[in-house]
């Protein structure tokens, strides 16, 4: 068995990784290459995704290869900021480390999360091949920055990701004159970036790297890069509504279906007016997202009326009738308290 998160191997019959709770999968149901879970029939020999050869076992876990002949090396951070709205309201109902956000994780990963096709035509192109390994320096962030550091040094209090917890780092290689190295890296973890909500990718380079002092102890002059998806946050109802139906039945249904709300609402602010120099105005979109947060909202009402989920949905709903914004998004300070004040009633 195989954890396809943490890159761990477990002897048979154990169900969850000890590291990171995720379900234990056999490893012929991961592609070598692109690290998609395979849904193939019997007599199939190709990954869907990429077409790699499904015949051959999951590459061997190896470590980048670093020395003096590297002139600069230039990581490529692809962030996944897919922090949920409201996750004050999810923190107090469940734990963090509960299947209740991995869930939302894994959802947003096999829907939007894969190697970019140009970096993997790279490592082609070089004769190089694309495996997959994790790190010998731990790597340390704060919100708002992301950088490596040494790991028999003390890690910034504020979080850290030990040995081997990369979730996907892609090595390209060397490429013959220029000497680069580049590696692609992953990581499931907020940036705490204001208006970027539920979001793979898409983050400023300016302000998600720390400045040179934070990645002096690295043997090679660094070159950092940004390469990930240049459109707009991605907003897709389909996570969202497996996200809830996931939970149909349990405990969690109407937690799940407020938190799923309040994302709607985000993503209806961010394209009815969204502040950011790469995302185009689109009130289509806007209304779309908006109807579906009512919706759900409606439905809580509906389904579980005089319960503490229903009292401040129906709070929520009246404030996106009345035309506000998402105060996660607008970061209106007036307009956060009182949404502070709603969640704080859920704890009551």
């Amino acid at each position: 068995m195989y954890c396809k998160v943490c890159k761990i191997e477990y002897p048979e019959g154990k169900k969850f990784c000890k590291e990171c709770g995720s379900p234990l999968v056999e490893k012929g149901t991961i592609c070598p290459k692109c690290l998609v879970p395979l849904t193939l029939k019997p007599d199939e020999k190709y990954c869907n995704e990429c077409g790699a050869l499904l015949t051959q076992p999951i590459s061997r876990v190896i470590k980048p290869k670093r020395g003096s002949s590297v002139t600069w090396l230039a990581i490529i951070f692809g962030i996944i900021s897919a922090g949920l709205v409201g996750s004050i309201i999810l923190y107090h109902y469940s734990n963090y480390k509960m299947p209740f956000v991995e869930r939302y994780f894994q959802l947003f990963e096999l829907k939007i999360w894969k190697p970019p096709p140009d970096t993997l035509a790279r490592g082609r192109a070089v004769k190089e091949s694309v495996e997959v390994f994790p790190i010998d320096e731990e790597i340390c962030w704060e919100p708002g920055k992301l950088f490596y550091c040494d790991s028999r040094k003390p890690a910034i209090p504020s979080g850290r990701l030990k040995k081997g917890e990369i979730v996907n780092i892609i090595s390209v290689g060397k490429r013959r004159g220029e000497e680069q190295s580049r590696i692609s890296v992953k990581i499931r973890s907020s940036t705490g970036m204001t208006g970027y909500v539920g979001v793979p990718g898409d983050v400023e380079i300016t302000r998600i790297f720390s400045d040179e002092a934070a990645y002096r102890l690295l043997p090679a002059k660094l070159r950092y890069e940004w390469e990930g998806n240049p459109e707009p946050p991605i907003h897709d109802a389909g996570v969202y509504e497996e996200f809830i139906k996931s939970f149909s039945g349990s405990k969690y249904f109407p937690n799940a279906k407020l938190i799923i709300s309040l994302n709607y609402w985000a993503a209806s602010t961010l394209y009815e007016d969204p502040g950011q120099p790469f995302l185009e105005k689109d009130l289509k979109k806007a209304e779309f997202y908006r109807k579906l947060a009512v919706t759900n909202l409606k439905d809580i009402l509906t389904k579980f009326p005089g319960s503490n989920f229903a009292i401040i949905a129906d709070k929520y709903l009246k404030k996106i009738e009345r035309g506000e914004k998402h105060p996660y998004v607008t970061q209106d300070e007036k307009a956060l308290k009182s949404i502070w004040a709603l969640e704080k009633e859920l704890q009551k």
